[in-house]
């Protein structure tokens, strides 16, 4: 990762947007220096790229809901924009923290939610959570692991040095993407325990068939392994015991069957001779209890054929009756209305004639109004020109007024510059030569100096306002004569009182529209009443037409109805009297077909029942079967008996032959498990450090290892050389008889003394050197082992503070190759040897309103 840009506004300490263009000012490379003030925000800048990678800070003392600045606007947004590389790709990611600002029209605070912006592979991702999975795939590391070997925060630089086997081998995972050999770790250890599942499930499948074997056990006083060699004979024996009860079972069967049919015969004859004394019996009652039917049948059919017709026709005649006698009513009505209605039409028509001088008297009001209106419009003109009179005679008062006191300023200005001038020149007199003025050879009473500051300047500026003010004089005088001019046109006679005069053309204005809104309101009123009227009367006339017209189609109708009911009386042989006696309603008519229906439906089941019986019943008498019922109970009882015995050893036998079967599988089974067992435990106790006698290691810190021995390698090349040569860096060996799971532990081999002790005893700025070689070394292996993870960039908050002169030359002129070809190295120090050592600089120092920030920088 190699840095282009950043951008930051109201982000700790900083009020103002700060931009560091760590490109276009070359400090993108080698040593760059960050020094200032002690508070002033020096770490702020490492907060400000960690946050915008990671949404988290450098350090673990400041968090992300407290990075908005105490000087900052509420207008003002608090944010970090990020540029980078990354293999070459240029990426921009940009987020804000959750913070409060102040309400802009109210009193209280408001609470702005953490976002995030970043462009990715062609879409623009603002879930925060989801930016940062998406910044940990791309470079590879996540926020704690970015901070172990790309950013040493102050206070942190032995954390790495120092971690756990278990934190190193998390880092080296991401790094160096072991993460196969895990995922292998963990695929051996679950086929492990799923075989140790699958054993498990076997042995207690064998339990199962051995608790079903139990019985044959205890029979025979036998062992399970005993039992299984013998099970085979006693299977033969049981199955031949068990074939011949079954032949023994169906010949019983047979002969149950055959009583059983036997029984069904008898039943079945003795049934019907019943049923068919029962039919005879039903059929003589049910005829006697309907004897008047046919009558009854005889009604029901003349309700459905004539009378129907009859009662159609019928309540026709009675519909076009009950028509008839309303239209006639309504013809009635309809005709008195229209009576009513033109008497009222013909005292319109008298009134609406009266008013035949509408159109004169309004013609004569709209011309007395329109010259009222016009009346009162040159008096209105009057009044304004006798007001603007007024106003422009003040204004010209004024005017001369100003005119007169600016005119006695200019002359005693102009009297007072030309006599300094006179002075001036008196000045340049002498006597016997002649005066520039008068001439004269002798100058007996010269201009005698005086107090005077007024400059040809001063004259012509007073001179300009002098003009100004008589010009605005002379135009109030043309507009009063203007004026003037017109009120004398309108030839108003100046003995009235024009607005008493006005207040008298207004009242008879408004008298003289009273009565033309009358006249329109009674004209418009008794046109519109006239015009409704006529539509009403002429609506009547209409309708007493249609009444005519229905009236005589319905006594048409009456007629053709009174034809047809003489028609059907006639044609079906009766007359209207037999109608209304034979006559029934609905619910009766349909109470006798249900029982019509019903009596033939039974009579015609009984006969046919009757029919069908007489044949199969004839000379035959109902016979006794208890004896018959005796014997079938008796051989029923048998096979029972024997069908019960079958059932028993059949189901002994099949329960037998399934547990054999199933435990001679399961117990071969369990054999090629245990033996697969073996293989994968082995396996995976190697894998995942688990061998007895062995050291605790896994399968990938053995692989990490590796990568750890070349980390040293180079680590150790840049710590012999800030130690002279006294310490190296080692990976710790552990006992086998540790039971802890290690391999990726340090140690420090002191030549001083030739022996190895834990880096934990090493001073402060020892394991500083320490970190920062191991650091190094990191981001060199990193390069050398795979191109996935790039870290072109390394920061280091501090600690140069506790090394001597010797030890941090050491380590500038290590940091110095470092970052000589396309490393940026980034230090904050208050150590001032580096400000004379360093080129490259961002300087941050404080003010009242908030840190600032500068940039040297020599290339």
């Amino acid at each position: 990762m190699q840095l282009k840009k950043l951008t930051l506004q109201a982000f700790g300490p900083f009020k103002d947007k700060v931009v560091i263009d760590f490109e276009n000012e070359k400090i993108d490379k080698g040593l760059l220096l960050i020094s200032g003030d002690t508070g002033a925000g020096k770490t702020t800048l490492f907060d400000a790229i960690c946050f915008a990678l990671y949404g988290q800070t450098s350090g673990e003392t400041r968090t992300a809901n407290s990075l908005r600045s105490d000087w900052a606007s509420p207008e003002d947004d608090t944010f970090v924009d990020l540029e980078f590389y990354y293999k070459d790709k240029m990426y921009e990611i940009k987020r804000s923290p959750e913070f409060f600002r102040k309400k802009k029209n109210r009193d209280g605070e408001t609470k702005q939610l953490p976002t995030a912006e970043f462009e990715i592979n062609g879409r623009v991702i603002t879930k925060v959570n989801e930016a940062t999975k998406e910044i940990e795939n791309l470079i590879g590391l996540d926020y704690k692991q970015f901070r172990q070997v790309a950013m040493l925060s102050q206070g942190e630089f032995t954390k790495f040095l120092l971690a756990s086997s278990e934190e190193k081998t998390t880092i080296f995972r991401k790094i160096f993407g072991t993460d196969l050999y895990d995922r292998l770790q963990n695929r051996l250890k679950l086929d492990r325990l799923k075989i140790e599942d699958e054993l498990k499930s076997v042995k207690e499948k064998i339990d199962t068939e051995r608790a079903n074997l139990e019985p044959i056990i205890n029979l025979y006083g036998l062992n399970l392994d005993e039992t299984i060699n013998v099970l085979d004979n006693k299977i033969k024996e049981d199955t031949e015991i068990v074939a011949n009860t079954k032949l023994e079972r169906d010949k019983k069967n047979e002969e149950k069957t055959k009583l059983t049919n036997e029984l069904k015969n008898l039943s079945d004859t003795n049934q019907k001779i019943e049923d068919y004394n029962n039919s005879k019996e039903k059929l003589d009652k049910l005829i006697s209890e309907n004897e008047s039917i046919e009558q009854e049948r005889e009604k029901y059919n003349y309700n459905i054929t004539i009378a129907r017709y009859i009662s159609d026709v019928l309540k026709e005649w009675e519909k076009d009756n009950k028509s008839l006698e309303e239209k006639k009513e309504k013809h009635k009505q309809s005709k008195k209305e229209l009576e009513e209605k033109e008497t009222i039409f013909k005292s319109r028509e008298e009134q609406y004639s009266n008013l035949k001088n509408y159109s004169h008297n309004v013609d004569k009001l709209n011309n007395e109004i329109s010259g009222l209106n016009d009346k009162i419009k040159e008096y209105d003109n009057y009044l304004n020109k006798k007001s603007a009179l007024e106003k422009v005679e003040k204004e010209y008062q004024i005017n001369s007024k100003e005119y007169e006191k600016q005119n006695i300023f200019y002359e005693n200005m102009r009297k007072e510059y030309y006599l300094n001038i006179s002075v001036e020149i008196a000045e340049t007199l002498e006597e016997g030569s002649p005066c520039p003025v008068c001439g004269s050879t002798l100058h007996p009473n010269k201009a005698l100096a005086h107090d005077c500051d007024y400059t040809k300047e001063d004259l012509e500026k007073a001179e300009k306002e002098l003009k100004q003010v008589d010009s605005k004089r002379k135009s109030n005088e043309a507009s009063i004569e203007e004026i003037r001019n017109t009120i004398k046109e309108l030839e108003i006679p100046k003995d009235i009182d024009v607005n008493d005069e006005k207040k008298k053309l207004n009242e008879l204005l408004s008298q003289k529209k009273e009565e033309k809104e009358k006249l329109d309101k009674e004209f418009n009123e008794l046109s519109k009443e006239k015009e409704e009227l006529n539509s009403i009367i002429n609506s009547l006339k209409d309708n007493l037409k249609i009444f005519d017209d229905d009236i005589v189609t319905l006594e048409n109708s009456i007629n053709e109805a009174n034809q047809s009911l003489e028609k059907l009386y006639r044609e079906n042989r009766t007359s209207h009297d037999e109608y209304l006696c034979k006559k029934l309603e609905k619910d009766t008519l349909v109470e006798l077909k249900e029982k019509i229906e019903d009596f033939d439906k039974k009579k015609q089941e009984l006969e046919t029942k009757i029919k069908l019986l007489e044949d199969e019943v004839k000379d035959k008498q109902i016979i006794d079967i208890s004896v018959k019922k005796k014997e079938f109970d008796t051989v029923d009882e048998e096979y029972k008996n024997i069908d019960e015995k079958y059932t028993n050893l059949n189901a002994i036998l099949e329960k037998v032959k399934s547990s054999t079967k199933n435990i001679k599988e399961f117990i071969g089974e369990n054999k090629q498990k245990e033996k697969k067992y073996t293989v994968i435990k082995l396996l995976s106790d190697t894998a995942n450090g688990n061998l007895n006698g062995r050291q605790k290691i896994t399968f990938e810190n053995y692989v990490q290892s590796y990568y750890m021995n070349t980390v040293l390698v180079e680590a150790n090349k840049r710590l012999e050389k800030m130690t002279d040569g006294r310490y190296e860096l080692k990976k710790k060996e552990l006992d086998i008889k540790h039971n802890i799971k290690s391999g990726l532990d340090f140690s420090i081999y002191d030549s001083y003394t030739g022996k190895e002790r834990d880096v934990s005893t090493l001073s402060g700025g020892e394991k500083f050197k320490a970190s920062l070689a191991l650091a190094l070394g990191l981001s060199d292996s990193i390069s050398n082992n795979r191109g996935g993870i790039r870290i072109n960039s390394l920061f280091i908050d501090e600690g140069f503070g506790s090394l001597d002169s010797e030890s941090l030359n050491q380590a500038l002129n290590i940091l110095l190759d470092l970052s000589g070809n396309d490393k940026l190295v980034g230090v904050i120090s208050h150590v001032s040897e580096l400000m004379t050592i360093i080129d490259n600089k961002i300087l941050v120092n404080k003010s009242s309103v908030g840190s600032v920030v500068k940039i040297e920088s020599n290339n």
